[in-house]
Parts: structure tokens; C-alpha cells; sequence
């Protein structure tokens, strides 16, 4: 799994319209000219307080889309999960469905235009 590391590639991202709204997180999504995905994993101080929520909720996030990215290879996006705060009272097999989800909605655009 590639991650997006450069504070750049993020705000190109942030700037997007594109958005899915899910329970415990939302995405946003471009097309990028790589030919595989790219992922980022974002949980924001102003409703994670504490440190350790922060990296809890980004921990989540990678763990779910690492198991389901090998089925997704083809997608040429960069995709960022936001956490929300109702994710800290969940497992990561209650995120899977939405990640797998947003992944297809994404395919699915991609695949129409």
C-alpha cells in the first residue's frame, strides 16, 4: 500500500469535490496519472483532542484498507480516509463494509469517466 506523504499531494486532494460520506469516516478522491492507488489517512486535531485517539482512528483506517487494497490495485486515485469521531467506539471489522464500500464507488466513477 502507497501512502500520500507530501503535504502537496494531500492539499490537491483536500481541495476536491469529490467526496463520500460514511458513518465513521468520509473520503475524497482524485484521479491521479500513476496507475495504482495511493492512500491517505487523516484524523484531525480539533475532534481528536488526544494523541492517542488521533493514531487509534489512523490506525483503523490503514488496517482495513491494507487488507482490502489488494483487490483495488487497478484504481488510479488518490483516495483520503478523514476519520470522525464515532470510529474510536469501533472495531475494524465494523469499518471494513464502508471501506470496501467507498472503494467501489470509486471504481465504479472510474470505470464511467
Amino acid at each position: 500500500m502507497i501512502t500520500l506523504k507530501s503535504q502537496r499531494d494531500i492539499k490537491v486532494v483536500f481541495n476536491q469535490k469529490n467526496r463520500l460520506d460514511f458513518e465513521d469516516f468520509y473520503t475524497l478522491y482524485i484521479k491521479n496519472s500513476l496507475g495504482y492507488p495511493r492512500f491517505g489517512f487523516v484524523a484531525s486535531r480539533k475532534f481528536f483532542k488526544r494523541a492517542v485517539d488521533r493514531n487509534r482512528a489512523k490506525r483503523l483506517l490503514k488496517q482495513t484498507v491494507r487488507s482490502a487494497v489488494r483487490v483495488y490495485k487497478e484504481l488510479s486515485y488518490d483516495i483520503l480516509f478523514i476519520a470522525k469521531v464515532s470510529i474510536l467506539k469501533k472495531k475494524s471489522y465494523h469499518i471494513v463494509p464502508e471501506v470496501v464500500e467507498s472503494l467501489e464507488k470509486i471504481k465504479k466513477s472510474c470505470l464511467q469517466g
